[in-house]
C-alpha cells in the first residue's frame, strides 16, 4: 500500500469520529442557529477574558483561540447543510440540544485543524510518515518538505500579521476618536465604526470593479451588515450583564429595512445573495465557504448572521476572494486600473524624497518594465515587476500565487536586466527623458503583502512588499541605493527565532494521534510602520483622539440625545474654531452615510 493511501486511510478514520454525533439529528435550520448561538457564547467569554488579560502573550493566545472557534464554526456550518436531518429535532424539542451543539463544536475544532493539515498535504506542502498503524494506536507525523519552505511559511505569517495589525491600529485610533466625540450614542458609534471598518480593510479605491460591483457598492452594503452585527452584539452584551441564562441571539439581514441612498436595492440584494452561504456553489465557484460567505441562509429563505463572526470577519480579503471565485475572469477585468492604483501608491511614497524620479510602463525588448526609481544623488536605478492579487492567508492560497511570482523572478526580471544593462543610456533616455549616469542597478518583484512560498526556486532576485519598500526608503532617508542593499539582503524579512519559531503540534483526532510541523509568531515588535502611518484619515477627517473634545450626552427620546458637557481634552487643547470645524466636517460626512 502506498504511503499516500495509508495517509488517506487515517484521514478516513478521523472523519469517522464525527459521524455518530447527536448533533446531526437536529433539523438543519435549528442546527445552524444553535451552532452560531453557542459560538457567540464562547466568543463573549473570550472577549471578557481578553479584557482582563494583562500580558500581550495572553491576548495573542485568546485571539488565536477565537480564530480557532471561527474555523470550528465554519466546519460545523458546512456539515449542517450536508448531514442534518430535515425531519430532525427542532428548538421546541425537549432534548439536550445545547449539549449536542457544544459537543459538536468541540469536535469541529479538531476536524477543522485536521483539514488544515491534510489539505496542504494533498498540495505537497507536507510530507507524511506513519509512526504507528496498530488499531486504536494510529500515529502519523507531518513535516514541512524543506527548511526553505518552513522559513517562508513563518515569514509570510508574520507579514500577514503585521499588515493586519497596521489596519487594526488605524481602526482602534478611529474608535477612540469616535468614543470621545459621541460618548455612548450607539447610533453614531456603530455607524461610524462600520464605515471605518470597510474603509480601512479594502485596499482598492471606490471606483475599482470586482464582477458587477464597484468597491464603493461593496463598502456601502457591507457597512450596513457590520452595523447590524454591532447592534446585535450590543444587545447580547446587555443580556449577559443582566445575568440571564439565555444564549446570545443572532440577527436577520433584512435589506428592506435599510434606507439605501448610496447603493441601489438591486445591487444590495444581489451582493448579499452572493455573500450568503447556502451549501451550494454559485457562478464559476469550485467551492464555497462560510468563512468567506458569512451570512447563512435557512430553508425558508431567511438570511442570518452570527454577530461576532461578522465583526471578526475580514471583508477586504474574504469578500474579494468570494467574488473572484464566483465571477472568474470577469472579476479581474480592471487589471490596468489595478496597476495604475499601485503606481499612484508608490508615487505617494517616492514624492517625499526630492532626489528620486520615477518611471512606469516602459517598453523594453520582450516585456514592459512596470515601475522604476532613479536616485539623482547616488545614481542608483531600481526596477520593479509588480504583482498585486487578493492576499492569500493559508499555505494553500499562498502556493496558488507562486506561478505569478515565479514568472516575475525567473522570466520578467532577467528580461529587465538583459535589456536595460545592454544600453543604460538608451534606457534612461526612454524612461526618464534624459541620459542618466547609472552606477548600480537593482531588480525586485514587488507584492502587496506575502512574498510567495518556499517552493519557488531561488534566484539572484528577491521579492519584497510595498511596506518593506516604504520602510527601507524612510530608514535610508530616501537613499535608494542603501534602501535597495538592505532589501536585497533580506534585512526587512521577519527572522526565525526572533519574529517566529518552529515547533511540533500534537493532537488526538478521534483515535489517531497527529503530529505536525508548525510555526508561531514570537511576541516581538516586528513592524514596517513609519511615522506617516500614525496619521489616520476617515472620509477626509483626521481621526486623532488627542485633537477632539470629550463630549457627553443624555438620551432624551428614541434615538435622540442632548449634549450636556463638552470639556476640551486635557492632553492637547485646540482652538474653538478648529474644534467646531472638525465636528462640523465629521457630522456632515456621517450624515451622508447615515442611512
Amino acid at each position: 500500500m502506498s504511503d499516500e493511501k495509508k495517509v488517506r486511510e487515517l484521514e478516513a478514520i478521523i472523519d469517522e469520529d464525527f459521524e455518530s454525533l447527536d448533533f446531526w439529528s437536529i433539523n438543519p435550520d435549528d442546527a445552524i442557529i444553535l451552532a452560531c448561538s453557542v459560538f457567540e457564547e464562547f466568543a463573549l467569554q473570550n472577549a471578557e477574558l481578553k479584557a482582563k488579560a494583562t500580558s500581550i502573550a495572553k491576548k495573542i493566545l485568546l485571539d488565536n483561540q477565537l480564530l480557532d472557534l471561527m474555523e470550528g464554526l465554519e466546519w460545523l456550518i458546512k456539515k449542517c447543510y450536508l448531514k442534518c436531518k430535515i425531519d430532525g429535532f427542532t428548538l421546541k424539542s425537549k432534548v439536550q440540544l445545547i449539549e449536542f451543539t457544544k459537543e459538536a463544536l468541540d469536535k469541529s475544532l479538531l476536524h477543522s485543524k485536521a483539514e488544515k493539515i491534510f489539505m496542504p498535504y494533498g498540495q505537497k506542502l507536507y510530507t507524511a510518515c506513519i509512526i504507528n498503524e496498530k488499531d486504536n494506536e494510529e500515529k502519523i507525523e507531518f513535516n514541512f518538505p524543506s527548511e526553505r519552505f518552513a522559513i517562508y511559511e513563518g515569514i509570510n505569517s508574520v507579514l500577514l500579521n503585521e499588515h493586519n495589525s497596521f489596519k487594526l491600529k488605524k481602526y482602534e485610533k478611529t474608535d477612540k476618536t469616535i468614543s470621545k466625540l459621541y460618548d455612548n450614542i450607539p447610533e453614531m458609534v456603530y455607524q461610524t465604526r462600520s464605515m471605518a471598518r470597510v474603509e480601512f480593510d479594502f485596499d482598492f479605491p471606490d471606483e475599482y470593479k470586482v464582477g458587477p460591483y464597484t468597491i464603493k457598492d461593496i463598502k456601502n452594503v457591507w457597512r450596513r451588515v457590520i452595523r447590524d452585527a454591532w447592534w446585535a452584539d450590543r444587545n447580547n452584551k446587555i443580556e449577559k450583564l443582566m445575568n440571564t441564562d439565555n444564549y446570545p441571539n443572532l440577527s436577520e439581514i433584512k435589506i428592506e429595512n435599510w434606507s439605501l441612498d448610496d447603493v441601489s436595492e438591486e445591487v444590495g440584494t444581489k451582493l448579499i445573495t452572493d455573500l450568503t452561504y447556502t451549501g451550494q456553489n454559485k457562478g464559476q465557484q469550485k467551492f464555497s465557504s462560510p468563512i468567506t460567505e458569512p451570512i447563512f441562509q435557512l430553508s425558508d429563505g431567511r438570511k442570518i448572521i452570527s454577530p461576532k463572526f461578522i465583526l471578526y470577519h475580514q471583508p477586504g480579503r474574504n469578500i474579494l476572494s468570494t467574488l473572484n471565485r464566483i465571477y472568474g475572469d470577469e472579476a479581474n477585468n480592471d487589471s490596468d486600473l489595478k496597476e495604475i492604483i499601485f503606481i499612484n501608491e508608490l508615487g505617494y511614497i517616492t514624492k517625499k524624497y526630492s532626489n528620486l524620479i520615477v518611471c512606469n510602463s516602459v517598453p523594453v525588448e520582450g516585456t514592459n518594465i512596470d515601475y522604476g526609481i532613479y536616485d539623482r544623488e547616488t545614481n542608483a536605478l531600481v526596477l520593479f515587476e509588480m504583482k498585486w492579487f487578493v492576499e492569500p492567508a493559508t499555505s494553500v492560497e499562498i502556493k496558488s500565487k507562486d506561478k505569478e511570482i515565479k514568472k516575475g523572478l525567473h522570466i520578467q526580471l532577467p528580461k529587465y536586466k538583459k535589456s536595460v544593462e545592454s544600453n543604460l543610456k538608451e534606457f534612461t533616455l526612454k524612461a526618464f527623458n534624459e541620459v542618466l549616469e547609472v552606477k548600480n542597478t537593482y531588480y525586485f518583484v514587488l507584492t502587496r503583502v506575502t512574498i510567495g512560498s518556499g517552493l519557488i526556486e531561488p534566484t539572484i532576485f528577491n521579492v519584497v512588499n510595498h511596506r518593506m519598500l516604504k520602510k527601507a526608503l524612510y530608514d535610508a532617508m530616501g537613499n535608494i541605493n542603501d534602501a535597495s542593499e538592505k532589501l536585497n539582503s533580506g534585512f526587512y524579512y521577519p527572522k526565525l527565532d526572533v519574529d517566529f519559531s518552529f515547533g511540533k503540534d500534537e493532537s488526538k483526532m478521534g483515535r489517531v494521534t497527529v503530529i505536525a510541523d508548525s510555526f508561531k509568531p514570537q511576541d516581538t515588535s516586528y513592524s514596517l510602520s513609519v511615522p506617516d502611518d500614525e496619521k489616520v484619515i476617515l472620509h477626509g477627517i483626521e481621526m486623532d483622539p488627542d485633537k477632539v473634545p470629550i463630549n457627553q450626552f443624555k438620551q432624551v427620546g428614541p434615538s435622540e440625545y442632548e449634549l450636556i458637557t463638552q470639556p476640551v481634552s486635557k492632553r492637547k487643547r485646540i482652538g474653538r474654531r478648529e474644534r467646531r470645524e472638525q465636528e462640523r466636517a465629521l457630522r456632515k460626512s456621517l450624515k451622508k452615510k447615515q442611512k
